[in-house]
């Protein structure tokens, strides 16, 4: 039987420090992106030291701030939310309470960001995860002087149509289809599961991580819908929905596959690696480590 002892204040300075310095190009991740997602997780840590909180029920408390950080050399604001929840019990109570925020206003120069925090731990699929895919997407746009995506009409339509209950609810359901299978999409997702699974906590719930995460989600999503469009193909309202894209119904049926076909492949990818780098990132945190005989 194995006994962990562990430095509390010691995993939090190395994880910060080391963690991202060990996602490398073998991942598709730029260095820049790697820096900048550490840099700000340090600010955002600093700044919520003397940040005054907001009691919304019992057990569970709001910070709100604001940090200012230069973003591949434009001043930008990041906005974040933490939403603090005595233990996990109270999480699983109250999480309607947690009110999840990702994204990025280029117009007012602003990344907004809502963290999960429980017991004082700050979640990281909502911390560093949220913060590398916002960055992704806004690097590549800096380093290739153009929209994000190939085809952006088609992803823009898709984007303001994502919860559009036209036609049966088939204008949402393609809409869904067109925005997780970019390659920009799930590269920012999977990529972001590195850090998940090198974290301390990966080293008792590797499975749990995996499985709760939001490309493994996006595998699922796409499978049950590939097998609804196949069912549905003659689907009248399919039909209407697939000519409001301008996409023929095999466009999308052949999009489900392709993206499960990739996301699966990136997964085992980033997992191998995290299983490789593991005590190398989180090198000098187990303060002692003792196996026992019982």
């Amino acid at each position: 039987m194995r006994e962990i002892k562990l430095d509390e204040q010691a995993i939090t300075n190395a994880i910060i420090e080391s963690v991202d310095r060990f996602i490398n190009e073998e991942l598709g991740i730029a260095n820049a992106v790697v820096e900048k997602t550490s840099e700000i997780k340090r600010l955002i840590i600093d700044d919520s030291r003397m940040t005054e909180k907001t009691k919304l029920d019992s057990g569970v408390s709001m910070f709100n701030g604001r940090v200012d950080v230069d973003i591949f050399g434009d001043k930008m604001t990041v906005v974040y939310t933490i939403y603090n929840f005595y233990d996990f019990d109270t999480y699983y109570d109250k999480s309607n309470l947690f009110n999840p925020k990702c994204g990025v206003s280029c117009e007012k120069g602003e990344i907004y960001i809502s963290i999960l925090s429980i017991s004082g731990q700050f979640q990281e699929n909502s911390f560093g995860d949220s913060i590398q895919h916002e960055l992704e997407h806004l690097y590549q746009i800096k380093m290739q002087g153009k929209g994000l995506f190939q085809d952006n009409n088609l992803y823009d339509k898709a984007i303001s149509n994502i919860d559009n209950k036209l036609y049966g609810g088939w204008t949402s359901k393609l809409a869904n289809i067109i925005y997780y299978t970019r390659n920009e999409e799930y590269d920012a997702f999977v990529n972001g599961l590195y850090q998940q699974l090198v974290n301390l906590d990966a080293f008792w719930n590797r499975d749990d991580i995996i499985h709760a995460s939001s490309p493994y989600k996006i595998l699922l999503y796409l499978t049950v819908q590939k097998k609804e469009l196949e069912d549905n193909y003659d689907n009248e309202n399919f039909l209407d929905a697939a000519k409001f894209f301008k996409r023929p119904r095999r466009w999308f049926l052949a999009q489900c596959d392709i993206g499960m076909k990739n996301i699966t492949k990136k997964m085992r990818k980033v997992v191998a690696k995290a299983q490789k780098d593991f005590f190398k990132v989180n090198e000098g945190v187990v303060i002692e480590h003792r196996a026992n005989i019982d």
